[in-house]
This record gives structure tokens, sequence and C-alpha cells, in this order.
């Protein structure tokens, strides 16, 4: 890794991978874990196993029914007594603006590119993804829609299952959105709330 002055360098990536130096301490992390890559000869970063985590989804077939406001404040009440994450899966979620994201920060995007190349790197890569804020992990929602179409149902419920087994989080909360293959989703849940 090389630190510079520069935000933008037209640079071989052989060399090295560049990162601006006068950044936070938090997007310097999250760009290095997002450079990470396991290879088969060293063990990967692993999360201590605590139980499996519980799955609660919340769905609503009307749109504009205040789901995603219910769903993040459900998620702030687990956080604040044990380890919780918060996933979009709104197709057109507003919580980037909400948050002020930037295009620096990953998204859910790229964690599902990471599951769909191997299954195995979604442990590994989970850090460079998450946002840590108010005692949860928050998941950036899609910023391509393409990848969201991309999953077969398959894709969708193994990736859950994954982030569940990995063991992290004792609670994941899905804010699950219209175009999400919806009863699969709901079946993998251990609640369903229903605003």
């Amino acid at each position: 890794f090389i630190l510079s002055k520069e935000r933008m360098l037209n640079a071989d990536n052989s060399i090295g991978h560049f990162i601006y130096k006068y950044s936070s301490a938090e997007d310097i992390l999250r760009l290095t874990m997002a450079s990470y890559e396991p290879s088969k000869q060293h063990s990967s970063i692993r999360f201590l196993k605590n139980n499996t985590s519980n799955i609660i989804g919340i769905y609503s077939p009307l749109g504009r029914c205040g789901k995603t406001s219910f769903s993040l404040a459900l998620a702030l009440q687990y956080g604040m007594r044990s380890s919780c994450s918060f996933l979009s899966m709104d197709e057109a979620s507003t919580l980037r603006y909400l948050f002020a994201w930037d295009s620096i920060h990953c998204s859910l995007d790229e964690l599902l590119y990471y599951f769909l190349q191997s299954g195995n790197a979604v442990e590994s890569k989970l850090l460079s993804v998450v946002k840590h804020m108010w005692g949860i992990d928050i998941m950036p929602p899609f910023t391509k829609l393409s990848m969201f179409n991309e999953l077969s149902i398959t894709d969708w419920c193994e990736f859950i299952t994954q982030l569940a087994n990995i063991g992290k989080y004792q609670y994941i909360i899905i804010d699950i959105g219209s175009s999400s293959p919806v009863e699969p989703l709901l079946n993998l849940c251990d609640k369903v709330y229903v605003p």
C-alpha cells in the first residue's frame, strides 16, 4: 500500500494500492480491507462463532408506509443490547443520501459480488462494507441495480444464510424491498414484522 498526497493517480496496480494519505483512519482501514485477498495458504479473517443470528424481516406490500424507518428504529433498539446488523434490500433506498455516504464507501453490491465469486470471501470482506453507526452495523444499500437483478432466489437465500452463520451478529434486521424474492426471504426469518 502506498500513501499518496494526490487523490487520483494514473499508476499501474502492479506497483501496489494507492491510498490518499489525508483520508480518515476509517476510510484508510475500509480501503485496506476492501483490497484484502485471502490466499488459500493462509487463514482468512474469521469472527468468533457465536450462535447463529436471529433474522428479523420487515416487509410491507404497500409503498411509502414507513417500513425503512421502522426497520432502522428496530435495529437501533436491538443494537442497544446486542450486536445487530441492518440490511436494506430496497432497490431504491434513500439511506445513502440520509447518511451522506459518497462513492468511497463500499455497498451491498460489492459484498454480493464477493459472494458470487467465492462464498468464503463474505466473512473477510464484511468489515470493508459495513458502516458502524449508532451501535449497529449498516450495510450501505445498492448503488447498481444490475447487481440486484443478477442474483437468483437461491443466491439470495444462501447469502442471507451465510451472513447469519458468520456469527458476528446476534440480530440481522432485513428491510425487504418489493422487488426482492419476498416469500423465500420471509421463510428464512425467525420473526417478521409488517408495519
